[in-house]
């Protein structure tokens, strides 16, 4: 990651997918490892990790940046570990987000269902009062 004009960034892009060095080129790459999609990487545009995650490993790009631009190349992109507790945590949220709606949309396509074809109408309130008892 180097900062510079977006007219040479774009330049040096094709040298280095030619085959030329960063340093070559009178850059002084830094690297980051670890990052996740979500992370930010200090002095660097906000656009960075998420363009960083759309290239493939050893690709180069140019980011525009508020001074310039940044000279961007992707070692690897490694897949995120499933069974950390992080993941977990995030996991069983969703399992239980999606249930509960899930529920709600049965409830209320049974409840319209009854309203049509008995011709009756149903006290959301109290159903929800009768529910409530339940948990």
């Amino acid at each position: 990651m180097a900062d510079v004009d977006e007219a040479l960034a774009a330049e040096m892009v094709t040298k280095l997918e030619g085959g030329e060095t960063p340093q070559a080129l009178g850059l002084d790459p830094a690297s980051e490892t670890g990052l996740n999609r979500d992370d930010r990487v200090a002095g660097a545009p906000d656009a960075l990790t998420e363009t960083a995650f759309g290239l493939e490993p050893g690709s180069w790009t140019v980011v525009e940046a508020e001074d310039g631009a940044v000279v961007l190349r992707v070692d690897a992109v490694n897949a995120a570990d499933q069974t950390g507790e992080e993941a977990v945590t995030i996991k069983a949220r969703f399992a239980g987000e999606t249930a509960q709606a899930l529920s709600q949309d049965l409830q209320d396509a049974f409840g319209a269902a009854l309203e049509t074809q008995a011709g009756i109408t149903l006290d959301q309130a109290m159903i929800n009062a009768v529910n409530a008892q339940f948990q």
